[in-house]
């Protein structure tokens, strides 16, 4: 696995490279300690193998939902209750994990010792969905609920997965240098930012010329009564574009969309930086 702090760019400064100041065997992220900037002398505290790379503002860029997943309950029940039954609800067809993660690693087709990044990465349901088949990758979850982060590396470690590092970070403003990052995927956090927009041009930043995208989101829903209940979502500011409004925002950030698959109002996309991007 590769030296991945060394593309982590200081939210301070902007500088390249962070520096450890504890190791752990077994784990990317120690159990506690900091990691320091190697320009700025900035220091970022690790609390339960997660390194905190965000800022004071940064909750700024949450939405109402985004916001939620700070509550005590919520990782639980999302990894127990909520995920296990959402693509079936929301596709129209049976759709357990099993199927999406099998069409995920089908999709990203992950090569040996690649670096990938989970966007918005909640309790780890792709970054272990990779890391299962892809032990020699390295799978950096960014999330800013800690208790998220927290669930992410429980899950991760009763999987027997080993190769996750877990940092909290906005996915709008993510703590890498430019064009070095081989993959990001997303299960369904994009409909929950605050831009999407803005997510998916910083992800097109840090990928790599030759690098690929997979996301599954959500698109406005064509019944009376999935809109009754979207309306209800939007509230809490999750966006339900339209397939065509979601392929325009792909275009309009630097991406070109490779393949998609439209179950009920779930899509599944590759996107592949565009040449112009």
């Amino acid at each position: 696995m590769m030296d991945w702090m060394a593309i982590v760019k200081c939210p301070r400064c902007g500088a390249r490279g962070l520096t450890l100041n504890s190791k752990s065997d077994d784990d990317l992220v120690p159990e506690r300690g900091e990691a320091n900037c190697n320009q700025c002398d900035a220091r970022f505290p690790i609390h339960n193998h997660v390194l905190d790379v965000a800022q004071h503002n940064d909750t700024d860029l949450l939405t109402l939902a985004g916001l939620s997943n700070y509550l005590p309950m919520l990782p639980w029940g999302y990894e127990n209750v909520w995920r296990p039954r959402s693509l079936t609800m929301l596709s129209g067809e049976p759709f357990p994990i099993e199927r999406e993660i099998e069409l995920l690693n089908d999709w990203l087709a992950v090569q040996p010792n690649e670096l990938i990044i989970d966007l918005g990465s909640s309790t780890d349901l792709y970054a272990r969905g990779i890391g299962k088949q892809n032990a020699d990758a390295t799978i950096i979850t960014i999330d800013m609920a800690t208790g998220m982060l927290k669930a992410g590396r429980k899950y991760a470690r009763r999987d027997g997965v080993r190769n996750i590092a877990h940092v909290r970070a906005p996915a709008q403003r993510l703590p890498f240098a430019d064009a070095l990052v081989d993959a990001l995927v997303c299960g369904g956090s994009l409909n929950e930012f605050r831009s999407m927009s803005e997510a998916l041009r910083e992800a097109r930043r840090v990928v790599k010329p030759s690098g690929r995208m997979f996301a599954m989101s959500l698109l406005q829903a064509t019944s009376l009564l999935g809109r009754i209940g979207q309306w209800n979502a939007r509230l809490s500011g999750i966006t339900f574009p339209t397939l065509d409004e979601f392929n325009a925002i792909i275009q309009s950030t630097g991406w070109t969309r490779e393949r998609h698959q439209v179950f009920g109002a779930v899509v599944f996309t590759l996107m592949k930086p565009s040449v112009k991007g």
